[in-house]
């Protein structure tokens, strides 16, 4: 899918579908860095309350650390 996700929340879902290991971890960019990125992107996409944007992100699988960080800007 589209929405963006944190990389591991990605790399389950793509074992999931099938998808080897090996495709996987050489596609997807693990640091926290690409994470903080597509948390950012999210929420600036949605625009959404405070209270909103923090369980939109968690059940994207986003950490509180990084959620904390999008939050702050």
């Amino acid at each position: 899918s589209s929405r963006p996700r944190m990389a591991w929340f990605l790399k389950i879902e793509l074992v999931q579908k099938g998808v080897s290991q090996q495709v996987i971890d050489s596609t997807i960019d693990a640091s926290s860095i690409a994470d903080l990125a597509r948390a950012r992107t999210l929420y600036a996409r949605k625009q959404l309350p405070r209270e909103k944007a923090i369980r939109l992100l968690t059940s994207r699988g986003f950490s509180w650390d990084i959620i904390k960080q999008v939050l702050s800007t």
